[in-house]
């Protein structure tokens, strides 16, 4: 199969599925099931049909029968027309995981090709199917807040545009959803009532960067001791750490006095880190996504 006849092939079907699909939500929307159900299948048939050319494209990509000049002709001729979206699934415990997503997204990162991922709204009661289990892409994100399903996808580095599958979604959700963004992460922190006023303004007012020379203990930001290196910081809850709990360094050792640090591992406390947070609960999973030499803010939640 020649490039002309892939990039045809690919935008071709996937027009009319596109076309098939908005249909079907029209169906679905005056309770036509039946029919709705018709033109899915319909629509299915046509994205075989692109996977299909896709496939073959990628392939021969990978095996080095098409040269670099010749598959970016094609992505430009095609950027207009070609995105993937990752299926959102409404039947409980038949969503992906996250190791799926991530290796059936990269091949069309790899080729530029734009793709999309789905999130759920806890509010919703309207979906393609009469069911009300929720609908996303991610099985663990069946009942996230809508904003961790938004962050988790688009920290992968892989899902240029996050989708709400459902309908319709309350107005705090989407002002979650502008909240988020997808090019810096930022971890949510449930403050500590003893928490000092400089240690506040190290979490919230920097910009962190984690070093480079990371440890497997804990992810740490040392920039904050140059920007308070003149602040006493006095130790105050130095208890024991657990994995997401944050901390500064304090006066005990004057050199690291100021660094912010999010425990990754179980710590003993030498007295010299001041227990001021967590990571909230739900953005535990988003630890991961911090690695070394990356950029994160830290956002106090209530």
């Amino acid at each position: 199969m020649d490039l002309e006849t892939i990039a045809v092939e690919i935008v071709a079907n996937s027009g009319s599925a596109r076309s098939s699909i908005m249909e079907a939500l029209k169906m679905a929307r005056q309770s036509d099931y039946e029919e709705a159900d018709k033109l899915l299948a319909e629509a299915d048939q046509f994205l075989v049909e692109a996977h299909k050319a896709q496939t073959t494209l990628i392939r021969h990509e990978m095996k080095g029968e098409l040269k670099g000049a010749e598959l970016s002709i094609l992505l430009i001729h095609a950027q207009d027309h070609l995105m993937t979206a990752l299926l959102a699934q409404d039947l409980l415990y038949s969503a992906l995981d996250l190791a799926t997503l991530i290796e059936t997204s990269l091949p069309y990162k790899q080729n530029a090709i734009t793709t999309a991922a789905f999130v759920n709204s806890a509010s919703a009661t309207f979906g393609p199917w009469p069911l009300s289990c929720g609908l996303c892409t991610l099985e663990e994100h069946r009942h996230l807040p809508i904003d961790v399903q938004a962050k988790e996808l688009f920290y992968t580095g892989l899902i240029d545009d996050v989708l709400i599958a459902n309908a319709f979604a309350v107005e705090a959700e989407l002002q979650k959803l502008k909240e988020v963004d997808g090019s810096l992460i930022t971890l949510d922190v449930v403050t500590s009532s003893e928490i000092l006023p400089v240690e506040k303004e190290i979490l919230f007012e920097e910009l962190h960067v984690y070093r480079g020379d990371k440890s497997a203990y804990s992810i740490r930001s040392a920039h904050p001791r140059l920007t308070k290196a003149s602040a006493s910081i006095l130790p105050h809850n130095t208890k024991p750490l657990q994995r997401g709990d944050v901390f500064v360094q304090n006066d005990f050792i004057p050199r690291y006095k100021g660094e912010a640090h999010i425990a990754l591992r179980p710590m003993e406390n030498d007295g010299s880190m001041n227990v001021v947070g967590r990571i909230s609960e739900s953005n535990m999973r988003l630890l991961p996504f911090v690695q070394a030499w990356s950029k994160f803010r830290l956002k106090e939640i209530k």
